[in-house]
């Protein structure tokens, strides 16, 4: 079993969470997930295919906006990714942030994570026709952890 010590880190409105091996190779960087506290979510009013129609009032809720969300190329694999994505949760709770927003844009650097968001349970708002898309996570109050196989050490 893989063993990670994760650290949060806020400064201003960015959160910052960065995953390193315990034991051997403890300066390595596992991931590093960047978000900006900065999005104020309002109700949506939407079609039958998904697409936001309406913007509503303001909810009084907050969003982050994820800015990074990498992995380094040798732990590319879904158990680093649900134990990613388990901390991010976590920390944005504990700071009562109702949703997560992330966009991808295509390109050879990118392609391993072409498919990232929607492994991890967020659904695409919209998609433009050079591949450019943009996500959103809300975050459930029942929200159960997905990491199985990844010890997390405090």
């Amino acid at each position: 079993m893989k063993r990670i010590r994760i650290t949060v880190t806020e400064e201003a409105d960015t959160i910052r969470l960065i995953g390193q091996p315990v034991g051997e190779n403890e300066e390595e960087i596992v991931f590093i997930v960047e978000g900006s506290v900065a999005m104020q979510l309002t109700e949506e009013v939407r079609n039958a295919r998904g697409e936001i129609v309406k913007e509503g009032q303001p909810t009084g809720q907050t969003a982050l906006l994820i800015d990074r969300f990498v992995l380094h190329e040798e732990e590319q694999d879904p158990a680093m990714e649900d134990a990613a994505m388990d901390a991010l949760v976590k920390a944005c709770r504990e700071r009562r942030i109702a949703a997560l927003f992330s966009y991808f844009r295509p390109g050879k650097e990118h392609e391993t994570t072409k498919d990232l968001y929607g492994r991890l349970g967020f659904r695409k708002v919209s998609e433009d026709r050079l591949g450019n898309t943009a996500w959103k996570f809300d975050i459930p109050s029942s929200y159960i952890n997905r990491n199985r196989s990844v010890e997390v050490v405090q």
